[in-house]
């Protein structure tokens, strides 16, 4: 008999890990994959490709505004309509490429673990180039910057591409993909129990009580 009990016990252990243990360890480790790969293009798309396009737009944009401000006779119109159509196909390539892929790389190596002290970095510095990006996006006919303010807008959108590369980098020099610290984790478990525990106990509470409602009742009529 307990040959049995520990056989039995044993294939029930076998069952738990290939059935539970073992898909979701793969499943982890699949996703976990996955975000190396998400953070490795990011960091390519962002020190490469979007580099490129960020200097195209800001060359672009500093030539339009140096034929649209001529003001010897040289001035030409034609030129001027010319260089504000570069400049506007540059900024718009520019602003595509933030909101196409940089955006969509970036909310999936934000989804790995938002809490994780790495990625809360990652986001502040990635919402720091987003507002930088934004003010160098302007369009020839509503480009009225003073010179000053120019040159400061390009200058805070390299140092915060620069600086976002930097934390792009150092996840990716990371051993595992960044995991919220133990205590927290803790917590939240027990926060989740709890609320499981609050859940159940207000139900048994609601059951209990219509039992004894009932058997009220049926006392009730036994007096009677």
């Amino acid at each position: 008999m307990p040959y049995l009990v520990g056989a039995a016990t044993a294939l029930a252990v076998q069952l738990v890990v290939q059935f539970y243990v073992v898909p979701k360890v793969e499943k982890r480790k699949r996703r976990e994959d996955r975000w190396e790969r998400d953070v490795r293009e990011l960091g390519e798309l962002l020190a490469m490709r979007l580099t490129d396009l960020a200097n195209d737009a800001h060359a672009a944009q500093l030539v339009f505004r140096a034929v649209r401000d001529d003001e010897s006779d040289e001035h030409d119109p034609a030129l001027v309509a010319r260089q504000a159509r570069d400049a506007q196909e540059a900024t718009f390539a520019y602003g595509s490429l933030i909101g196409a892929q940089v955006d969509w790389l970036a909310d999936r190596v934000l989804s790995i673990n938002r809490k994780a002290p790495e990625i809360t970095r990652f986001q502040r510095a990635e919402r720091d180039y987003q507002m930088r990006a934004v003010i160098v996006r302007v369009l020839p006919e509503d480009d009225n910057r003073t010179d000053t303010a120019f040159d400061d807008g390009w200058d805070r959108e390299h140092a915060a591409r620069k600086a976002l590369i930097e934390q792009v980098k150092l996840l990716a020099d990371l051993p595992h993909p960044p995991r919220v610290p133990l205590r927290r984790r803790l917590m939240s478990r027990w926060e989740k129990a709890w609320a499981w525990l609050g859940g159940r106990w207000q139900k048994a509470r609601a059951w209990l009580g219509g039992r004894w409602q009932k058997a009220r009742a049926w006392l009730k009529r036994a007096d009677h």
